[in-house]
């Protein structure tokens, strides 16, 4: 995972190489959606623009599965986004404060 997920993120997205909540965050995702989809995610956007807490929010719309040709809400998929959102959360926020959002999503 470290080389084929975690360097690939790590330079594509400078801001978060020396961030490991985010890049941590950030690989899981990148492993789960594709670097291609990483790579033009709003996750990433955000994330060179230096909006830590933005781009950690922003991996909550990648909870979708195609299901005889419609997109559809996975549960496991928004209980993983959740998990990576408080892990990425924990670069800027306290344990708490990022469970308390992570949660809202």
């Amino acid at each position: 995972v470290e080389k084929d997920f975690m360097e690939p993120v790590s330079k594509s997205t400078p801001t978060i190489a020396k961030r490991p909540y985010e890049l941590a965050a950030a690989t899981s995702l990148a492993y789960n959606i594709g670097l291609g989809s990483y790579q033009k995610s709003s996750a990433r956007k955000l994330f060179l623009q230096g909006k830590f807490i933005e781009g950690c929010k922003a991996f909550r719309p990648w909870d979708k599965v195609r299901r005889l040709g419609k997109l559809v809400t996975s549960k496991g998929l928004v209980n993983r986004r959740k998990d990576e959102i408080k892990l990425c959360l924990q670069g800027s926020l306290s344990v708490s404060e990022a469970t308390s959002v992570a949660a809202s999503l």
